[in-house]
């Protein structure tokens, strides 16, 4: 998937880092996320290069993604209640990390001690599974939307350097006439205003 540039997060709970931290920490159990908050998960192909030569192949990565969380969600809906334990919950995410500091200490021979390392935190693999329990969790729906190549004309101009050229997919835990807004992308526009404008 990389080289694709994949830049993956999650825009909804706003918060969510910090949970995720807490929770790790021990001072917050699971859900951490209430039924009635919305989450969003955002994969953004090409974030530093536009992808328009080959829109077809990160469809099917897309569809490989949804497939894989879709995996994940059924397996904590048809298993045991003790898969949404907290400690079982904090467990994983905690061998996650290990996992990651390995892998990070093998590529640049440092140490990472911080549970709130944002790299640990924000991980896609963390961010999958919290998305994939709390919908399985409270059994709800969810919807995932596609967009783009990303056109100049869809875009504010304040955005269309950072933007135009990429492909969006966006996960939801509600079905399209239950978000809170009027369309699907507007997430992305708020989230990008806050993350690439910033950093450009």
């Amino acid at each position: 998937m990389s080289h694709f540039d994949l830049h993956m997060t999650m825009i909804f709970p706003e918060d969510i880092s910090d949970r995720i931290s807490a929770f790790m920490g021990g001072s917050l159990d699971f859900p951490f996320v209430r039924k009635d908050e919305l989450i969003s998960l955002l994969y953004l192909f090409g974030r530093n290069n536009p992808v328009l030569s080959h829109p077809d192949k990160v469809l099917a990565v897309a569809n490989k993604t949804i497939e894989t969380l879709e995996h994940s969600m059924e397996k904590y809906k048809n298993g045991p209640t003790s898969l949404f334990d907290s400690e079982f919950v904090r467990d994983n995410y905690i061998r996650r990390q290990l996992q990651i500091t390995v892998d990070k200490n093998k590529n640049h021979h440092k140490v990472i001690s911080e549970i709130n390392d944002k790299g640990i935190i924000n991980d896609p693999v963390i961010l999958s599974e919290c998305f994939s329990q709390h919908v399985s969790f409270y059994n709800q729906k969810y919807s995932f939307f596609f967009y783009g190549p990303l056109k100049d004309n869809e875009l504010i101009h304040d955005l269309r350097s950072q933007l135009s050229g990429r492909i969006v997919m966006l996960g939801y835990n509600k079905k399209q006439d239950e978000l809170p807004f009027e369309h699907p992308i507007i997430p992305l526009y708020v989230w990008a205003r806050e993350n690439l404008l910033k950093s450009s």
